[in-house]
């Protein structure tokens, strides 16, 4: 039986976490950039109808293709070994995840980066909001909750009414709160106004039985919303499988590699660069994948304020080096990377050669659906402090768009510079010197339109140069160089029928080409401050 149970213990530290695919269009003996759609195994729901089918390529089959397309490039002449890993946000089933990952693949052969580029789109299992059969779906799941609501909504209409009539059920309870309320009054010698309220209090009082139960009949609609929406299921599947998955394959990669780096005799080439691209929730998946990653037991990679090494922050393992960070909306709280405490963004911000916000104050599925999420689970008072980093922008009035001044003010919502500024003590730095940060709000440019499934080919439908993430925001719908309430209502009345505020950025034909531009390279390389310029883009570089 030990052995048996050995052996099971075993077996599940060996299980394979992913699949994978090759993206339509990769060829193996491609020296440049081969890519695959790589999909954990994770099914979407404890008690799944249908055990979810793995792709066509085992994990250690990955592995061992990621391995050799390295080993090539690493014994190329210039060759840099670079492996690209992009992760999806929320609401993004595998059909639409593997769209976006095919489109980014398509993008970086034509950008013909050098030798050695390994692109990874990461699938890990997301819910499809408001899907076919909401909400007939949920009864199952939910009938505890509706029990509950109604059982109260009948106890607390038998407390106010019971079998009399409605005029006694009311009638004597007003009497009795008019005669001890008005006592009260009386007693507390209360003037002609006083004793006019006492009496309304006594009326008013019978009333709460039904409001009460009208109130917990009501929250049912709400119960069933968030369950809809998804975003809490995605968040933890997100956290205890996205996460951990895809810290598994780069662990066993980095093994492997390490093997083969060794028997080749390669140890004196440089690591293999690591990149990360998060979008919406896969910035949260991003950002705590590099956390884990980050042996924190190692001398070489503990950051202090004295002395810190910064040239070995940035290595993992045996064989990877962190090298950019690109975050596209992320769905970060922006408290994160302003916090003095060690944190999930702080960490990890750090530790790449460099970071990348792309972000859009007119982002309304972050700012709306994110923001009132966290309401309920973030720890904070004013509205302030649940400000996401998809919102943040470069201060609005006298406009300015191209490569700014590091003195250009940043805002996210309506906290300032100098607001923020104010909040910080000596060991904490403002969120511009950690990222370069790209504000797209008012972004014109050539949108793509992608349509593909699985193995099929891509067709594009190019149109003319146009605004891409938002409607055009001046006069009424901006106070104080902020986007006011009437200008996200605006914001999002058109995403519903013209502007995709949170995903748009893929699908616009400069915007994408910068993501994985920047994402890709390991030279360097920015996008050139007059096309930022022509595309109404802003962009305010990292100075740490």
């Amino acid at each position: 039986m030990k052995n048996s149970a050995a052996m099971v213990g075993r077996q599940n530290r060996d299980a394979e976490v992913v699949s994978a695919d090759w993206l339509s269009g990769s060829d193996p003996m491609d020296p440049n950039v081969i890519g695959f759609n790589v999909k954990s195994t994770a099914s979407e729901t404890f008690d799944p109808e249908v055990p979810p089918t793995p792709l066509n390529l085992s994990q250690d089959t990955l592995i061992d293709e990621i391995v050799k397309h390295l080993g090539k490039s690493s014994a190329a002449l210039g060759a840099v070994p670079h492996i690209l890993v992009q992760v999806h946000g929320f609401n993004n089933p595998p059909d639409v995840s593997l769209v976006r990952y095919q489109q980014a693949f398509e993008t970086l052969k034509t950008q013909k980066h050098p030798a050695g580029l390994v692109y990874l789109g990461y699938d890990w299992p997301s819910e499809q909001a408001m899907e076919p059969g909401f909400p007939l779906k949920l009864v199952p799941p939910l009938l505890p909750v509706a029990t509950l609501l109604l059982v109260l909504v009948t106890a607390v209409i038998w407390a106010g009414y019971g079998r009399t009539s409605i005029a006694i059920a009311y009638l004597i309870p007003a009497i009795l709160g008019v005669i001890v309320f008005g006592a009260i009054a009386v007693a507390g010698k209360a003037n002609a106004m006083g004793l006019i309220k006492a009496v309304m209090i006594g009326l008013l009082i019978p009333l709460a039985f039904p409001l009460l139960g009208m109130t917990a009949l009501f929250l049912m609609p709400i119960v069933l919303l968030l369950r809809g929406i998804v975003y809490f299921r995605d968040q933890y599947r997100a956290i205890h499988y996205g996460v951990v998955d895809l810290v598994d394959l780069l662990r066993k990669l980095d093994y492997r590699l390490k093997d083969t780096y060794s028997n080749v005799g390669h140890q004196g080439r440089d690591p293999v660069r690591l990149s990360f691209i998060g979008h919406s929730m896969g910035a949260f998946v991003t950002v705590n994948i590099v956390r884990i990653l980050t042996d924190v037991f190692n001398v070489d990679s503990i950051a202090t304020n004295r002395g810190r090494d910064e040239s070995k922050l940035d290595r993992i393992g045996n064989t990877l080096k962190l090298q950019n960070l690109v975050l596209v909306s992320p769905d970060l709280p922006t408290e994160n990377v302003l916090s003095g405490r060690s944190n999930y963004v702080a960490s990890s911000l750090h530790r790449f050669s460099r970071c990348f916000l792309f972000s859009n104050e007119a982002d309304e599925v972050v700012n709306l659906i994110s923001g009132t999420a966290h309401s309920f689970s973030l720890p904070y008072r004013t509205s302030r402090f649940g400000v996401r980093l998809a919102n943040l922008s470069l201060f609005r009035e006298n406009k300015h768009y191209g490569c700014l001044t590091s003195q250009t003010p940043w805002s996210a919502g309506v906290w300032t510079t100098k607001e923020t500024l104010a909040t910080l003590d000596a060991t904490q730095h403002p969120i511009a010197e950690q990222f370069t940060i790209l504000d797209c709000t008012d972004a014109t440019d050539v949108l793509t339109i992608w349509r593909t499934v699985r193995g099929a080919e891509i067709a594009q439908n190019p149109s003319k140069t146009k605004r891409v993430l938002s409607p055009r925001l001046s006069g009424i719908f901006v106070s104080n160089g902020h986007i006011n309430m009437l200008g996200h209502f605006l914001a999002l009345s058109t995403y519903i029928w013209r502007y995709d505020l949170h995903s748009g950025y893929f699908d616009a034909r400069f915007i994408r080409e910068t993501i994985f531009g920047v994402a890709a390279s390991s030279s360097g390389w920015m996008p050139d401050c007059a096309e930022l310029k022509d595309h109404q883009i802003a962009m305010l570089q990292a100075t740490r």
